[in-house]
């Protein structure tokens, strides 16, 4: 659950913001030159350095953790496409956040195709995690007690 709930803050962070100081002057200076597809949230650059780097750690830990457990064959196999699926729709929304506040002149290429591969790959992860997520709960044998 960590894995799933820190993988898009950790994208985020990752990704860092883009300054768009290539194509002119710097947007936190001069924002009226640029144009957003949303304008980013306003979070104070401590905090935001301090959530990012303590959710890559959760990311990590909690991969590490799920790794030793799966290999001392405490997690069934057939769990894993959909922790991967939901980690995925965390980095995708993490990675859409940032391109889709990205400063830009003109139109914002990106964001428009976030929104028109992202949100259908998000769906289809969240999809297909559940029906797979069903079908190995049903397919389950209950343990006796």
């Amino acid at each position: 659950m960590l894995l799933v709930l820190a993988a898009p803050v950790a994208t985020w962070w990752l990704v860092g913001p883009n300054p768009g100081d290539e194509i002119g002057s710097d947007p936190t200076l001069r924002p009226d030159d640029y144009d957003h597809l949303f304008h980013p949230p306003a979070i104070d650059a401590t905090v935001e350095r301090a959530g990012g780097r303590a959710a890559v750690v959760i990311v990590l830990v909690a991969g590490a953790v799920l790794a030793v457990e799966a290999r001392r064959e405490r997690i069934d196999r057939r769990w894993w496409p959909p922790i991967v699926g939901m980690a995925l729709v965390g980095a995708i929304i993490g990675l859409a956040g940032r391109v889709m506040t990205a400063a830009v002149v003109g139109a914002n290429i990106g964001g428009g195709f976030m929104l028109l591969f992202g949100v259908p790959a998000v769906l289809a992860l969240v999809i297909g995690s559940a029906i797979w997520s069903i079908q190995t709960l049903r397919t389950t044998a209950p343990t006796a007690p």
